[in-house]
């Protein structure tokens, strides 16, 4: 796992040194791409991991393992 991490500092270095935006760099450096799902209201995140991955399959009907990035919010405790 600490690799994966360290591949992706040595990327985000190198997005810093152009003056590209972040699609552009994508674009030259072959990267894929990936959809981004917001899921609008608020998610109990205890449900830890496997809760999410359900219910990205129950209620969105997608493939929570699909290149694509899920955006759940939180509603901080006060």
């Amino acid at each position: 796992m600490k690799r994966q991490f360290r591949d992706w500092d040595k990327l985000y270095a190198q997005y810093k040194q152009t003056n590209l935006s972040v699609a552009a760099f994508a674009e030259k450096r072959k990267i894929p791409q990936a959809s981004v799902y917001l899921a609008c209201g608020v998610t109990d995140l205890r449900n830890n991991i496997n809760g999410l991955a359900l219910l990205v399959q129950r209620k969105f009907n997608l493939d929570p393992f699909s290149n694509a990035l899920f955006v759940f919010w939180i509603c901080p405790t006060t």
